[in-house]
């Protein structure tokens, strides 16, 4: 982990251009700052396949249960798609949809009470 002391200006803060680029960001890229009470996280604007799939087991864990896991995202069109499984034996319970930028979109997705209810099926 590298870490960088900096004071806040009277234009904030800005990221050394050493440190970008050791993240992997090219000029020119887009990218989504996200402020929560304890940190500041800046993502690419789009999400890889990786970064989907952290999102979407953080959710299922959260909201499902522990006995869930994520299979495989897709990307479909302007969406990705990712499978929520059963993690003991082969049962598909829904699909979680996301927008590129990594916005779960409820309205395209599997509710969490009905892949709860799936998982209790038989």
């Amino acid at each position: 982990m590298i870490q960088v002391m900096q004071r806040v200006g009277a234009n904030g803060l800005q990221l050394p251009k050493e440190l970008v680029e050791r993240w992997g960001a090219r000029e020119g890229q887009e990218v989504i700052i996200e402020l929560t009470r304890s940190f500041i996280r800046i993502v690419p604007a789009e999400l890889d396949a990786v970064e989907i799939v952290d999102r979407a087991a953080t959710y299922v864990f959260d909201q499902v249960g522990d006995a869930t896991a994520v299979g495989q995202p897709q990307r479909v069109g302007e969406r990705w798609r990712v499978p929520v499984l059963l993690s003991y034996r082969p049962k598909q319970l829904g699909v979680l949809t996301y927008s590129l930028r990594g916005e779960l979109l409820p309205d395209e997705s599997d509710s969490a009470q009905t892949m709860r209810e799936r998982s209790r099926e038989g």
